[in-house]
């Protein structure tokens, strides 16, 4: 390891000045002769991207569909705009920031072709209690083309939309996944 030096302010006790850093092998000599650590040279704590917050979830009817994820699924409604002949339709699962914009599909926009026991959307939803959402969905219409099974990373089931769109649903394991050893480079 090699002991790099950057410069920081307000980050010790002095109230600014140079912070030595110790330097993992991720390390490369710059053309001056310096070391530096790749992750130094951004600018501490900034922020590009803060995370992800829409999701668009194309729709074959907005009304129906806003209908089906307020009143049948339980999400809120957070935007429901009109800007000319289109709709601006938010929602969101109650204590999410992840917004699901229902958005007219288009007629070139067909919905994927997946093997049966597969979700033809991108969007996994989560729940703590699989066995007891799923009864619960049921009892509101929703229909379940695969029905909450036990797998290896935890409980896996399809639900589909009004559209007959499936997604994923899961309760997934509360376990720490390790990643396998990287067998050791040859020099």
């Amino acid at each position: 390891m090699h002991a790099v030096q950057t410069w920081a302010h307000g980050h010790n006790a002095t109230g600014g000045g140079p912070i030595i850093r110790r330097c993992p092998n991720r390390c490369r000599a710059s053309g001056s002769g310096k070391i530096l650590r790749q992750d130094v040279l951004r600018k501490e704590n900034s922020k590009v991207i803060t995370g992800v917050r829409k999701v668009i979830v194309p729709v074959g009817d907005q009304q129906a569909a806003l209908r089906f994820w307020t009143e049948t699924i339980g999400f809120n409604l957070v935007r429901d705009d009109a800007y000319g002949d289109e709709r601006w339709i938010e929602v969101k699962s109650p204590g999410q920031d992840l917004l699901l914009v229902l958005s007219l599909r288009g007629p070139d926009e067909p919905r994927r072709d997946v093997p049966d026991q597969l979700p033809h959307s991108d969007l996994f939803f989560g729940c703590t209690d699989i066995e007891r959402t799923y009864e619960e969905l049921m009892e509101r219409g929703v229909h379940f083309p695969l029905p909450p099974a036990r797998q290896p990373f935890g409980w896996w089931s399809l639900f589909e939309d009004i559209d007959g769109t499936r997604y994923a649903l899961s309760q997934w394991e509360n376990r720490q996944h390790s990643r396998p050893a990287r067998p050791a480079q040859r020099r």
